[in-house]
């Protein structure tokens, strides 16, 4: 859930971790979601749903197999949406447009380091 990239002394330098990334590595936009307003009905209902399958996601030891992000985290992604939205409100701020572009950006470089520079030579 935590998991940073690995830094190295050699090229490339920086590695995607074999046992997966941070979700606010991958997707920093979601930092927005912590913004919501709580009294939002809308908002509660999110929150409900993130935290007991969180809950359970998060007491499994092991992610199963090598992988970019948290896989598993895709079981209450959608809630996090929705939060990330109601955090941002209805102007997109540059902050928000830098967290979306560095999202972007890191998801991008793991797709390539996956599909062009032989991810499975990981350290």
């Amino acid at each position: 859930m935590a998991k940073p990239p690995v830094f190295t002394n050699e090229p490339p330098y920086v590695l995607p971790s074999l046992v997966g990334m941070s979700i606010w590595i991958t997707t920093p936009a979601f930092i927005y979601a912590l913004f919501a307003d709580i009294k939002s009905k809308i908002t509660l209902a999110c929150w409900s749903g993130i935290i007991p399958i969180a809950f359970l996601l998060f007491t499994k030891n092991g992610t199963g197999w090598t992988q970019f992000g948290y896989r598993y985290a895709m079981d209450f992604y959608p809630f996090l949406l929705l939060l990330t939205v109601n955090g941002i409100g209805d102007r997109i701020m540059w902050h928000h447009r830098l967290a979306i572009c560095i999202g972007i950006l890191v998801n991008l470089w793991g797709v390539l380091w996956i599909n062009k520079f032989e991810w499975f030579r990981w350290r």
